[in-house]
């Protein structure tokens, strides 16, 4: 981001809107607790494509399984990442987990995905939204996904609840075979998420833990880190700018 352009619009609780100028174009967010958790350019031309580049890393599961169908989003917040979804990945659905009503009305009138729908999804055959807690959703489940991407904050906080072996447990049952589970995390000096990727990894054979080769921050150990895991061996393309970590160094 680089110069903020209006005022920000206060909402209520600790959530705002804040538009800003970037290299790409202007840019709107929604913020909570002054982090930022949504972004979606405001040009009709550029919302094909992701603000946050880190966010591609979702993507990833789908060249890993092209053929993969159902997809499972806990934490949907303002829709940004299912409104790019339903704009690329035509032959693909996905359930999304929300347990803020509010985002949802948010997302409807600030982030376009009205038009979205309108354009991509007009009977609602692709995309479920579900206003449920994601730890509920998990355990009384009973479909199966192909893909499952956890994405649960709170301000830069993710929500530990959905980590705990139990919950973990649940997301793996949900897993077709060849299924692939992926997981943001928003790492800073202050909190340490190891125990809860341990716990994680434990879940399939294989595993990479990766980040943003240009937004990460070494020295302090900030940024979002990506865990993702497969019965299968994961091999990332190139074309996604990352750089792996050791789980050691987390």
């Amino acid at each position: 981001m680089i110069e903020l352009i209006s005022n920000k619009i206060v909402l209520d609780g600790n959530y705002e809107i804040r538009e800003y100028y970037t290299d790409n174009g202007i840019v709107r967010t929604f913020c909570s607790d002054g982090q930022i958790q949504s972004a979606e350019y405001i040009d009709k031309e550029k919302r094909d494509f992701l603000v946050l580049n880190y966010l591609t890393f979702f993507n990833i599961p789908f060249d890993l399984n092209p053929n993969g169908k159902d997809c499972l989003m806990l934490g949907g917040g303002t829709l940004t990442y299912p409104s790019y979804f339903l704009r690329n990945f035509f032959d693909k659905k996905i359930d999304v987990v929300e347990i803020d009503k509010y985002c949802i009305d948010i997302a409807q009138k600030y982030f376009f995905i009205a038009e979205t729908l309108k354009k991509y999804d007009l009977n609602r055959e692709r995309i479920n939204i579900i206003i449920e807690d994601a730890v509920n959703y998990v355990e009384i489940c009973n479909k199966k996904y192909d893909y499952i991407l956890i994405d649960l904050f709170k301000g830069k906080n993710p929500l530990k609840g959905i980590y705990k072996k139990d919950s973990l447990l649940n997301i793996k049952n949900l897993l077709n075979k060849g299924g692939i589970i992926v997981a943001n995390y928003i790492m800073f000096k202050e909190n340490s998420y190891k125990e809860d990727i341990e716990n994680l990894i434990n879940l399939s054979k294989y595993y990479k833990i990766i980040t943003d080769k240009e937004n990460y921050d070494f020295q302090n150990k900030f940024g979002n880190v990506f865990v993702i895991l497969s019965d299968n061996e994961i091999v990332i393309q190139n074309k996604y700018n990352y750089i792996e970590l050791d789980k050691d160094v987390i």
